[in-house]
């Protein structure tokens, strides 16, 4: 009986755009988005549902779950699993005009090269610096949101308004978002805030799946 070297890697990423024998997929840029993936490959094996938290048609928040999956699209043990990471995402890009952006991590097909869903990832812990001294009921997490992401969200709006009818209903709202030139300037969209249209008016339960 021979001994077989154990190669790098994480759990259920049989098929990966990443090289974990190499010391740069490693990285905290990186690993910020291969680990987590890796952790809803092992809650699946270990038929534990990942929280799924959403809001419904009246804006308030609910705490769901929702299973692996479902949230990536396939079953993330199965050898036609591939994880593609910081890579295009076509069901959006007719919604661009100019640069298109990356997505955090494309799940696809791994014999059709079919595309099955587009998340951007976060890693962050609970509870952050500003609630750990607070009680459990009480304990908060941090989310740094990358300006592409606030693109896939408007793509996944309008990505779910498919029919001429909706379509012109998504305009009409639109209508009422003021013209902002730098969405990255908080003194610009501050004072715009409340002329927006809200969650409330905007009811899309696919924005979810944009994170986990």
């Amino acid at each position: 009986m021979t001994n077989q070297e154990i190669q790098p890697g994480l759990f259920g990423q049989k098929h990966s755009s990443r090289d974990y024998t190499k010391a740069e997929c490693w990285g905290k840029n990186q690993f910020n988005s291969s680990f987590p993936a890796s952790l809803v490959a092992y809650m699946y094996s270990k038929n534990v549902e990942p929280i799924y938290i959403k809001t419904n048609k009246t804006n308030e928040t609910v705490h769901s779950t929702i299973g692996s999956d479902e949230l990536l699209g396939i079953d993330p043990l199965s050898d036609d699993a591939y994880y593609n990471y910081e890579a295009g995402f076509s069901p959006y890009e007719m919604f661009y005009q100019g640069e298109r952006e990356k997505i955090d991590l494309v799940m696809m097909n791994n014999k059709t090269d079919a595309l099955l869903s587009g998340l951007e990832v976060k890693l962050t812990a609970l509870p952050d610096n500003t609630t750990k001294n607070l009680t459990e009921s009480e304990w908060g997490t941090e989310i740094v949101m990358r300006p592409p992401t606030i693109c896939f969200l408007v793509c996944s709006i309008c990505a779910n308004y498919e029919s001429p009818k909706e379509k012109e209903k998504l305009r009409k709202m639109l209508r009422n978002v003021p013209q902002i030139n730098h969405w990255e300037e908080i003194n610009e969209v501050l004072p715009n805030y409340g002329k927006m249209p809200t969650t409330r008016h905007l009811p899309c339960p696919e924005l979810s799946r944009t994170y986990f």
